[in-house]
This record gives structure tokens, sequence and C-alpha cells, in this order.
């Protein structure tokens, strides 16, 4: 169940979110660098050193006041072919517990457009509950639940979860907590459903920890309430737990097996030096290794880069390098709001008839033009917000044609092919 969750939140969404980075750098553990509390921004470079991962990332955290956790983060790619995403946080009245993420997707010079919706809910204790995740559907021009994760607890103690994904159709698995006699969470089991009614055992994961390690069940829920969002963004569990192994195993009767097992190794200060993950090889009766990653540190205790050996592809090791500093007010990126005006165009490409649907907030009427690689109008109306037109391009040649449309100061762009 475990690895079924990481690929809808680990790998799917990285897909979309590329601009994100797989490591956060931390002073204890894994939790972010308080460092920036109080400046008015800070900026991580990051690079991958392979070609097939070689971009260069500058990403902009926006942090309130006195805390450690971002209004938001904005990431750049050093080069002009690429978008970028502002990822914008909002806040209970303390600013301490997260309630919406909005993640947009900005397309330079062209558009702001919406494309993740997270909100979280908490009870009277400030224990999560219920996490939604939606992604936006630019044809019906709104957010649709993609995910659902609810959390169940019995005083402070978080006992279990109910977790739904939609694809289209609903898919249902729920966990149990088990904890040793220090407060640690030890052992997760998991269960399937297609129906919500009849279960299946899915599997069991096992966690032992550090000598070292002082967490507790109360902390354990207080980093799923402060992190399960910025797991999402970041890529990585948001705790001060310090793990020796994490091991997985099927508990299906039917389908009896190892899965798979994460190993910890620390330094003389207790940081994480070494994480390797291994596969079970049902074949040889062994533990393969697959992924090996090295951690080093610079002087204030924040990851300066993770060397990843990847035991499953050749030549396909990487390295991040992270550089850590204070941005200037030249460096300072403004924080873009998503738009709301939006062109959805269908079909496309199309070969005569296209439709056209212009969304918007505003009531203003939308001023609608097309025009063609030469800069000439062949189609003008005024509409409404929400109001579907149509183009019939019978007379225009095959090609590209740009959509504008204008609403008070707002301008968004939209390329469309007419083929024959």
């Amino acid at each position: 169940m475990k690895r079924q969750c990481i690929f809808f939140t680990l790998i799917l969404i990285p897909l979309f979110l590329i601009a994100l980075p797989h490591t956060v750098p931390s002073t204890s553990n894994t939790r972010m660098s308080t460092k920036r509390d109080g400046v008015r921004s800070w900026q991580l470079m990051m690079l991958y050193n392979q070609a097939m991962f070689g971009r260069l990332w500058n990403y902009y955290y926006y942090p309130p006041i006195n805390t450690i956790y971002p209004d938001s983060v904005i990431s750049y790619p050093f080069n002009t072919w690429g978008p970028y995403y502002s990822t914008v946080f909002t806040y209970d009245a303390n600013h301490e517990y997260v309630q919406e993420v909005i993640c947009n997707y900005v397309i330079p010079g062209q558009s702001i457009e919406p494309k993740f919706q997270m909100s979280l809910i908490y009870n009277d204790d400030h224990h999560l509950t219920d996490y939604t995740f939606r992604t936006f559907n630019t044809g019906m021009m709104q957010f649709l639940v993609t995910e659902e994760w609810h959390y169940f607890y019995s005083g402070q103690i978080l006992t279990s979860y109910l977790y739904i994904t939609y694809n289209p159709n609903p898919n249902y698995y729920k966990g149990t907590y088990q904890y040793d006699d220090l407060g640690r969470e030890t052992d997760e089991t998991t269960q399937w459903s297609s129906d919500s009614t009849n279960w299946h055992d899915d599997t069991a994961i096992h966690t032992t920890y550090h000598q070292s390690d002082t967490t507790t069940a109360d902390m354990f829920a207080d980093d799923l309430a402060h992190g399960k969002t910025f797991s999402l963004i970041f890529h990585t569990p948001i705790s001060n737990a310090k793990y020796l192994e994490i091991r997985e195993t099927s508990i299906d009767i039917y389908d009896y097996r190892l899965y798979w097992h994460s190993i910890y190794s620390y330094d003389t200060q207790n940081r994480i030096s070494l994480n390797n993950e291994e596969a079970w090889n049902l074949s040889e009766m062994s533990w393969d290794l697959h992924l090996s990653r090295i951690y080093y540190y610079d002087d204030s205790n924040n990851v300066q880069q993770v060397y990843n050996q990847n035991f499953t592809m050749p030549n396909v090791d990487w390295s991040e390098y992270y550089l850590w500093e204070l941005s200037t007010d030249n460096e300072d990126p403004s924080v873009p709001t998503p738009s709301t005006l939006v062109i959805t165009a269908y079909p496309n490409p199309f070969q005569q008839n296209v439709g056209l649907n212009i969304s918007s907030k505003s009531n203003q009427p939308i001023k609608v033009d097309i025009f063609n690689l030469k800069g000439q109008l062949v189609y003008s109306a005024t509409a409404q917000s929400n109001t579907n037109l149509i183009w019939n391009a019978e007379k225009a040649s095959s090609g590209m044609y740009i959509i504008r449309a204008m609403q008070g100061t707002q301008t968004q762009t939209r390329k469309i092919i007419r083929v024959k």
C-alpha cells in the first residue's frame, strides 16, 4: 500500500512538478532549515549534473515572520524554454497549519493557470483529519478531486487512515498503526478494496529507529499535521524521526513476499549520511540494491550535496547540489497570482470549426480575437464569461492561429492549429 501511495504522490505529481526539489535541506534531520526566520525571502539553487536531469533551477521561498514555513515557493529554470511554478500556501490565524495550497503552472509571457489544489482540515487538537488533493480540469474549468486522505485518532494517538484515489473510479485503502513502548510508530498494516466493503490484506510496514531517536506518538501526529503538504511539494517526508530501517512486506495470503526496505546510516553528528533502497529479488531470494543516496553537509548543517547512485540503470547516477543564499531585491521576483481569465479551445487541432470558451470570475465583457501568424485579424467577438463561441475557419488556410482574450487589464493567449 505504501508503495502505491508513494507512486501517486511522489511519482505522478513530480512528473508535473518537475521544478520542485527532491530533498529538503535541514538543520534537524529532514525538517526545513529555520535560518530564514524573519527574512524577506531566500533562494535555493539546485543543479542536476546528469544530462537526463540536466537543469538548473532557482527557488524563491517567501517565509512568514517567526515561523519555519513558507508563504509561497516560486521556481524558475535557468533557461528560456521552461515554464515555472508558483505555489501559494494559506494558513490558519496563527500562521502555523496549512489550510490550502494552490500550485500554478506559469508559461512565461503567455499565461498563469491553476494546476493543483490541496485542502487540509484539522480537529480541535490541531491534528490533521482530512486532506484532499484536486487537479484542475481545463475542459470543465474547475478542480476535480483525485485523492482523499482521512485520519482517525484515539485521544492524541493517530490510529488509522482511509485513503481514496479516483482514476476515475474510486479505489480504497485503509491502514492501522501500532506503537512501541516509547510511543514511536513501528508498524503499519494496510488493506485495499474496490468497493469500500470487501477488504483484502495488502502490506505490512515495519520501522526500526536509531538509538538516538526521541520521537513519540504525539510527534508522529504533529509531523503529519505540519508536514503532509510539504512532503508532497518537496518529495520527502517531513519528520524528526531518525530511522534505521523501513521494511515493507506483502500480507496477501495469495502473494506473500518481501517488497522493499530502506536502510539509513548516520554520521558522528547524527545526520543522515547514507540511505540505501533495496528491493526483494524473488527468484534469487535476496535483496537487490536499487538506489544509494550519500549526503554531504555545509558548515550550517544544511544539505550541500546528495549523490544518487542508481544500480538498476547503467550510467544514470546523478548529484543534487544545493547553494543556499539570501535573495536580494534585484533577484527577488514578484509572486505571480493565478489568472482569472482562461481560454479553452476544442478540438485542437481542428479541421473547420473550433469551439471557444472564455472563463472569468469577472462580469466585465471579454474581447476575443484570433490572428494568423502574419498578425492579421481573422475573427473577432465580444462575449460574457463562460459564453461558448464557434469560429468557422472554412475560408482560413491550415496552420497555427493565436487566440487573444482581453478583459480589463487581463490578457490571455492560446495557440490553435487548423489541419485539412
